[in-house]
């Protein structure tokens, strides 16, 4: 079986040399895949829910299962007093859409046992650290949810780093898996102007769902493989598997001329 590769580089990168980098993986990424403007302006709740909705996916199929969403359901309340598995087969696109259709449930049933209701524009007058705190103890909550809410809910500065981005920046040597995941996005969110983020964690969930998977990536199809250490040690893993394979086929058949040439001659 082939290792699935996800480690970092040896050689850690500079911050000016991450700064360029970075620069670089998002000129490649713009060639290859459409961008996308900054989500619309939604109620705090509904970005919450696009934050569930969106982790480890694209910005395409996130946008749909919203859509669907509004359209089946009378309100969040109804999503939120609906059967799990109903829930499920409304996120059917998604992945790990029976997690997702429980974090979703419970990030409603948050909300409406603290609030006794859906409004969170409240929360805008809050400090970001205690939007943060008053969050803990939701079910599902990350790094990826809380930075997402601040910047597209609240308008604050924040770039939401996703499963899917998390693996590519990771396998780039961008970011340090050990680090801290708030520290990670904070360092990357001085890296990219504000005007850019919202397309730079499009451009990379796109990139994760494309070629860029948890398993068996498909890194000879990757528009980022020459620039990424991980690839490159995939691919020399499946080149030497690749003339393994051939040697050993090329002495199997040597073996079987030998044999039959005995045949013949006895």
């Amino acid at each position: 079986m082939i290792p699935v590769l996800t480690t970092n580089p040896t050689t850690k990168m500079s911050t000016a040399q991450k700064s360029r980098q970075v620069q670089r993986v998002v000129g490649l990424l713009k060639k290859k895949y459409s961008t996308h403007e900054k989500s619309e302006s939604l109620p705090v709740l509904e970005h919450l829910i696009m934050a569930v909705l969106a982790d480890g996916t694209t910005t395409a199929k996130a946008d749909e299962a919203f859509k669907r969403l509004k359209q089946n359901y009378f309100d969040w309340n109804e999503v939120r007093v609906s059967a799990q598995v109903e829930l499920q087969d409304q996120l059917a696109d998604l992945p790990d859409a029976e997690a997702r259709a429980a974090r979703l449930k419970g990030c409603l049933k948050y909300v409406f046992e603290t609030t006794y209701g859906f409004d969170l524009e409240t929360i805008k007058k809050l400090p970001m650290k205690e939007i943060a705190h008053r969050f803990e103890k939701m079910h599902g909550l990350s790094e990826y949810l809380v930075a997402r809410i601040i910047r597209d809910g609240l308008g604050g500065t924040a770039m939401p780093l996703d499963t899917a981005a998390v693996r590519v920046l990771t396998r780039l040597g961008i970011i340090d898996h050990k680090t801290p995941p708030q520290v990670l996005s904070a360092s990357l969110a001085r890296q990219i102007p504000r005007n850019r983020n919202v397309e730079f964690c499009h451009l990379l969930s796109e990139l994760g769902a494309d070629t860029c998977h948890e398993t068996e990536p498909r890194c000879k199809q990757c528009c980022l493989v020459d620039d990424c250490p991980a690839g490159q040690k995939r691919l020399a893993v499946l080149a030497a598997a690749a003339a393994a394979a051939s040697e050993a086929a090329k002495a199997k058949r040597a073996r079987a001329k030998a044999k039959k040439a005995r045949s013949k001659a006895k």
